[in-house]
């Protein structure tokens, strides 16, 4: 008996071996992700045509908004992994992101799959030094905005799942709330940004000023 207990020991101990530096992996990669509570996109009723969007949320780049938060504003923003190989890889994205402090509501990968950054009701840290069309700028520009990040690079156009994705999330967005203002990165910030890069507008029915 004793010679068994000690044989299912031992095996313990080489699988524990084992699995733990895999374990120590996921738990680094896993560090960004906000362990939090989740919520949906729809508040009670399903506006047509439904969105899918993938929870992965952030513990960095914003902060709690107000329960009285007016949301009136998108602004549409494109990332990438830089300086490597696979500069659509989501992790290295978010830990660009990271090291900057900034997160947008939403990222589209280039299949078509929406992730959740941020919770709507909170304020995320994407607009950065803007100004918007009627004057707001600075901090206030984030305080009623939702920001939404497409996945290319700037020699690249965002895909064709990429701009159906986009197109769904928005219009999920504005029968939920009053949208005053879609508009670019490029066209709050243009003396810093330049993205979304190569984008259609016309893809999406054109900004909205």
């Amino acid at each position: 008996m004793f010679i068994k207990i000690k044989f299912i020991i031992l095996i313990f101990i080489a699988l524990w071996i084992t699995i733990f530096p895999i374990h120590s992996q996921i738990i680094k990669s896993d560090s960004l992700i906000d362990k939090g509570g989740k919520d949906t996109i729809q508040t009670g009723v399903k506006t047509p045509p439904y969105v899918d969007v993938a929870d992965l949320r952030l513990n960095f780049g914003s902060k709690v908004g107000k329960s009285f938060r007016k949301i009136d504003v998108v602004i549409i923003h494109a990332t990438f992994y830089k300086n490597t190989e696979n500069p659509h890889h989501i992790l290295g994205c978010l830990r660009q992101f990271a090291a900057y402090n900034v997160a947008a509501h939403y990222i589209i990968m280039r299949d078509g799959t929406i992730f959740r950054l941020v919770a709507e009701r909170d304020v995320a840290f994407h607009a950065g030094i803007s100004t918007l069309p009627d004057g707001t700028e600075g901090a206030a520009v984030n305080e009623r905005s939702l920001g939404i990040e497409l996945i290319y690079t700037d020699r690249e156009t965002p895909t064709t799942a990429q701009i159906n994705a986009l197109i769904l999330l928005l219009n999920d967005i504005r029968c939920r709330l009053s949208i005053r203002y879609i508009l670019g990165h490029s066209d709050i910030a243009p003396l810093r940004r330049s993205d979304p890069w190569n984008f259609d507008w016309s893809k999406i029915g054109g900004k909205k000023w």
